[in-house]
């Protein structure tokens, strides 16, 4: 007789977009912004606004030029290369996250960055600073446009060369499993096709190959921080809070019809940071009393494993409890790499 096997709600984060060749980690994001500026393209990206301002010096680029310059700041951080030209940002959030830019800087760092900067509008005598916020708030809507259309740049790839390297693995799901994709691309849907599949996919941050916007701000509202925003009484501080987000279309209602089902369902992880961006999601998924195991795809080795079980840690209260749940590095396997 065989034992039913618990339902699989599998996360799939930006590592697995990564693991297929796409370019979505921050610095190709950065790297692309770079050079269209560089370009000089006749209009700019986002509402007549260049969020960075290059000054070349009277000395203009040649072609093979390009390359060099944008490997040596990218590198070193310096805003002066090549001769003369220097480039300064219009843009305060998308500076003050190039000033700790590094190699392995994450999205949900940027979303932490723009969240810590909005703390610190509350000044040390605890009055907002209500201009500084607004300044904020319009400077980090400018990036998430501008990330929106990097992304729509890049998911115009071809389906038919996307390396099925997780097809082992997708094969194995069924109708009564679903999958939680956080990247804005539809990557995944492609093993849904391939297999011909009928398990559902909730694209809880957007998609942008069906809707203009993306989810992209904070999601952590244990934080309390988040109920001092609540109580200024202005909505506009609210702007980027990710719950108001997902009322815009039924993928949130859809998932919670899966989470709440009282079969109890295993958590799988691919390629998620699971950082505390996503805490009032991921609380809900993990201390949910239908969720009996979390495990793991880990990138590479033990330490990623690692990382990825403290960032865990911090959605449960529940300590014993998540204990309990996370299965051990023997148990879990490492994510394969195109």
């Amino acid at each position: 007789m065989t034992i039913a096997r618990n339902r699989k709600l599998v996360l799939i984060g930006n590592g697995f977009d990564l693991a297929h060749g796409l370019p979505t980690r921050y610095d190709d994001f950065i790297r692309w912004y770079l050079l269209q500026e560089i370009k000089g393209p006749p209009f700019s990206l986002i509402k007549d606004k260049h969020l960075i301002t290059l000054e070349d010096g009277g000395a203009k680029f040649w072609p093979d030029e390009i390359e060099d310059y944008l490997d040596h700041i990218l590198k070193t951080k310096t805003n002066q290369s090549l001769q003369s030209r220097r480039f300064s940002f219009e843009n305060s959030f998308l500076k003050s996250i190039w000033d700790s830019f590094t190699d392995d800087k994450r999205w949900v760092d940027i979303e932490m960055d723009y969240y810590n900067l909005l703390k610190r509008c509350r000044g040390s005598d605890g009055r907002w600073n209500k201009n500084l916020a607004a300044e904020l708030q319009a400077d980090f809507t400018q990036v998430k446009e501008l990330f929106s259309l990097y992304i729509k740049e890049i998911v115009t790839y071809d389906t038919n060369k996307v390396p099925l390297i997780f097809t082992s693995y997708f094969e194995k799901l069924d109708e009564k499993d679903a999958i939680l994709n956080f990247n804005y691309t539809n990557v995944v849907s492609i093993y849904k096709t391939f297999n011909q599949a009928n398990y559902d996919i909730y694209d809880i941050h957007g998609n942008l190959s069906k809707r203009d916007d993306v989810v992209f701000g904070f999601g952590d509202e244990r934080d309390e921080f988040y109920e001092y925003l609540e109580n200024l009484n202005d909505n506009s501080f609210l702007t980027h809070a990710k719950s108001f987000h997902y009322f815009k279309d039924d993928t949130y209602s859809k998932l919670e019809r899966f989470i709440d089902n009282p079969r109890p369902f295993d958590v799988e992880i691919i390629g998620l940071s699971c950082g505390i961006t996503d805490r009032t999601l991921l609380s809900y998924i993990f201390e949910h009393n239908s969720c009996e195991k979390i495990q793991i795809h880990y990138y590479k080795d033990f330490t990623n494993y690692l990382n990825v079980c403290m960032e865990i840690s911090r959605h449960f209260k529940d300590k014993l409890s998540m204990r309990n749940k996370i299965r051990d590095f023997s148990a879990c396997t490492a994510c394969p790499q195109a």
